[in-house]
């Protein structure tokens, strides 16, 4: 997966979002690759209706660039989540700028919790990652995991349109050398055509079409989603990182956070916090009634670590 979104920060405004609106940007978050058609026939208006929205919804920042999950046991490098103390007074819009030019740094966080900054990051060698990070900031304290597994329920934002369930299953995918091309193109571009990834791959747009229903099969594509300004559209978003004892417990509570309409992103981690989970809220009261919750019901848990993001940065 890439993070192709632009920098925004949690400074929540007043964006004039109608019923249509809504709708449309919840059926992109649930399948960014659904067809100008399709949305047309969903949301009852023309098709040249659906992109004129698209382009003022992308114009106001609301909507952001489409995005590809892939399970991480069939990218090519390790993807860890290295996350770091900095010291006081740090330029987070320099050193954001800076550490995008560290190869392998694909997503970085800025958070408001005891670990201000996040960083998603593909490498063979973390500690050389690390060693560069620390040439454009002063890292007080890191903590370093790999993402073993993931797992991705698209976040309820707009009551307009049903929650879009997501079942929880392990998977072990394997893909084919042509298999490498494909996932390349819509890492790029996560709507491109049969045609257009035809033309990219060499290979033919049926055989495209078999290959991806494959991967989607098998787990090696989650699924197709739209990034949004959370902010822009009311919402905050809160990463808890759990430590949660036993494989069984572990599986308990993936299935459980996946069952919740607040939740995106569920990574497990190699680590003794070993996972986090992304949840997308109106307030962050309501992350306190569903960890209340989690900690009556769900046996393991033996700690949880909150952080609010405060600002985030990819490519």
């Amino acid at each position: 997966m890439r993070f192709l979104i632009k920098e925004s920060e949690a400074r929540k405004k007043e964006v004039k979002l109608n019923v249509k609106d809504r709708k449309l940007i919840q059926l992109l978050v649930q399948d960014s690759r659904m067809g100008v058609s399709e949305l047309a026939k969903k949301l009852q208006i023309s098709k040249s209706a659906i992109t004129q929205k698209i382009r003022a919804l992308q114009e106001k920042e609301v909507l952001m660039a489409p995005v590809t999950y892939a399970s991480v046991k069939v990218e090519e490098k390790p993807f860890y989540f290295v996350q770091i103390a900095t010291g006081l007074g740090q330029d987070t819009e320099l050193i954001s700028q800076d550490l995008l030019s560290i190869k392998g740094v694909s997503a970085i966080l800025w958070y408001n919790g005891s670990y201000n900054l996040l960083l998603g990051v593909f490498h063979e060698d973390i500690h050389q990652a690390i060693q560069e990070i620390g040439n454009y900031l002063t890292i007080k304290k890191v903590r370093i995991t790999r993402v073993t597994d993931n797992w991705f329920h698209s976040p309820h934002l707009f009551e307009e349109v049903a929650d879009k369930g997501t079942t929880f299953l392990r998977t072990n995918p394997k893909i084919i050398s042509s298999d490498r091309k494909i996932l390349n193109t819509l890492f790029e571009n996560p709507r491109a055509t049969l045609l257009e990834i035809a033309e990219k791959t060499r290979s033919a747009p049926i055989t495209i079409k078999k290959r991806m229903e494959e991967m989607k099969k098998s787990g090696a594509i989650i699924q197709f989603s739209n990034y949004v300004n959370p902010w822009l559209c009311g919402k905050d978003i809160v990463s808890v990182h759990f430590s949660v004892l036993g494989r069984e417990n572990i599986d308990k509570v993936i299935k459980k956070l996946l069952s919740l309409p607040q939740t995106g992103n569920v990574w497990e981690l190699d680590h003794e916090w070993n996972l986090n989970v992304v949840f997308w809220v109106d307030n962050q009261i309501e992350v306190g009634k569903i960890l209340e919750d989690l900690s009556k019901n769900y046996t393991g848990i033996l700690d949880m670590d909150v952080m609010v993001m405060v600002k985030m940065v990819g490519r």
